[in-house]
């Protein structure tokens, strides 16, 4: 859903979605992506660049969506690895995904950004590189029944003789008559203000780097499309029923990043407006011996003799800055995170079981991301497999793909760390046994753990019923 302050802004963005009625116009087809999700991918794309509507020389971006995007990804990446085995086949897929692995991550990244991103092997030499798009230069036309694309529309743009042109490139699976065929066309148009097709179709040899690209290609024998795509593993609340992929940072937690913002801009020009004076009567003799950043010169001076005047007002940083705090933990719970990935850690008031809560939730959620991750690397190493018989890159063989998700919240030492330190916290306040703490931190039995309490005997005997 559009929001009203984003009225003459959508559609003008450097990285605006392709347009329906381009798409159209071109291959005579419908698009995948309502007019509020082009609007909303527009709106992710903006704040993901730091460029959000809401900008103006009061309210600047503190780059949180960023920051989430960056946190999650570094987290699902951390001990995420791939490993396609089985044949010299596999051997040369491995090699070819182990070089893209830079531009893997950052694909995860946008993708988590603006709500999906295509992955697409790319012929370069006898080698094969990974092209990554996001929603704002790929746009799905058809999805499966369990919501894998099936097929879309990539757009690339190019200058070549201080002209832009654009090119976009169809993938589907059509009936030639003889069967099912994957079909792959491709069109070239000047380029207007935001890289969409501006009027009547040209070669594609106008320009050089496309002078090889054939217009039209169909190959038989394929199962998948010739990309994967990873998509946020988020229900869509902007266009409810639709497969398109919604940016990790979209629905509440846009407003929540608008108060966020708005909160920074308020605390900085409070430092700025409190900042001290002393307001220096102009006729002092003296008063050009002083520096013009703390003095402020005028006729200040009066029958009182008062040449010398300090302003110096109390300072409200202390609430602004809770405040934004406040909002900064609403955007982590928004967004999966744990309380004190956005927030500073020490302004956190929340209890032990909340903390621990917030960390299991961020551990779900990157589990999803790997998941969905995975699911478009798989379809990634099924189009290079392709791409290897298309061009006959390396002789036919099996191949396997095995990934290694480790669990990097759970087992973050700072994590841990701060998870002993609020267990001894309710231990001391008598919310915990220290029995307990010992069988859950030490791996001990609870006969074990009451045995080796420091200084105490064997509470598993006699003294049992003592205590009990």
């Amino acid at each position: 859903m559009a929001f009203e302050w984003l009225k003459g802004f959508l559609g003008k963005l450097k990285g605006a979605t392709t347009t329906e009625a381009s798409i159209e116009t071109a291959f005579q087809k419908k698009t995948a992506v309502s007019k509020d999700m082009a609007q909303n991918i527009n709106l992710w794309y903006s704040m993901y660049i730091n460029e959000p509507p809401w900008e103006s020389c009061d309210t600047q971006s503190i780059g949180i969506p960023g920051a989430i995007v960056r946190e999650l990804s570094r987290t699902a990446l951390t001990e995420f690895t791939t490993l396609v085995s089985g044949s010299p086949r596999a051997d040369y897929i491995n090699e070819q995904l182990t070089r893209a692995e830079p531009a893997l991550v950052k694909a995860l990244e946008l993708g988590l950004a603006i709500g999906g991103v295509a992955l697409k092997p790319v012929l370069s030499g006898d080698r094969l590189s990974v092209d990554y798009t996001s929603l704002t230069a790929f746009t799905p036309t058809r999805f499966g029944n369990d919501g894998e694309v099936l097929g879309g529309v990539f757009r690339e743009v190019r200058k070549h003789n201080g002209k832009t042109y654009v090119r976009m490139e169809d993938h589907e699976f059509v009936d030639d008559g003889d069967g099912t065929v994957y079909r792959i066309r491709n069109k070239a148009y000047n380029s207007s203000t935001g890289g969409q097709p501006n009027g009547q179709e040209l070669p594609l040899n106008t320009v050089p780097d496309w002078a090889n690209v054939h217009p039209e290609v169909t190959i038989r024998n394929l199962e998948r499309p010739l990309f994967g795509f990873f998509k946020v593993p988020r229900e869509n609340n902007v266009d409810f029923g639709s497969d398109v992929g919604v940016s990790i940072f979209g629905g509440a937690a846009v407003g929540l990043i608008r108060q966020a913002d708005e909160q920074w801009g308020r605390l900085i020009w409070e430092y700025e407006s409190g900042e001290r004076k002393v307001f220096i009567d102009g006729t002092a003799a003296d008063a050009k011996m002083y520096g013009s950043r703390l003095f402020e010169y005028g006729p200040f001076g009066g029958a009182s003799g008062d040449f010398f005047k300090d302003f110096n007002p109390a300072m409200r940083d202390g609430p602004l800055y809770d405040g934004l705090q406040h909002i900064l933990q609403r955007i982590e719970f928004e967004t999966g995170l744990a309380y004190g990935d956005l927030s500073d850690p020490q302004s956190v008031e929340k209890t032990a079981t909340e903390i621990r809560t917030s960390r299991q939730r961020k551990y779900v959620m990157v589990g999803h991301i790997q998941n969905a991750f995975q699911r478009a690397i798989e379809d990634l190493v099924y189009a290079m497999d392709a791409f290897c018989d298309i061009y006959q890159l390396v002789p036919r063989g099996q191949y396997e793909v095995t990934f290694t998700n480790g669990d990097a919240v759970l087992d973050d030492p700072d994590a841990i760390r701060q998870d002993k330190a609020l267990d001894l916290q309710e231990v001391n306040a008598g919310i915990m046994a220290d029995w307990e703490y010992r069988a859950k931190w030490y791996g001990e039995t609870e006969e074990e753990a009451k045995a080796n309490l420091p200084g105490l005997k064997d509470l598993t005997t006699e003294s049992q019923e003592v205590i009990e």
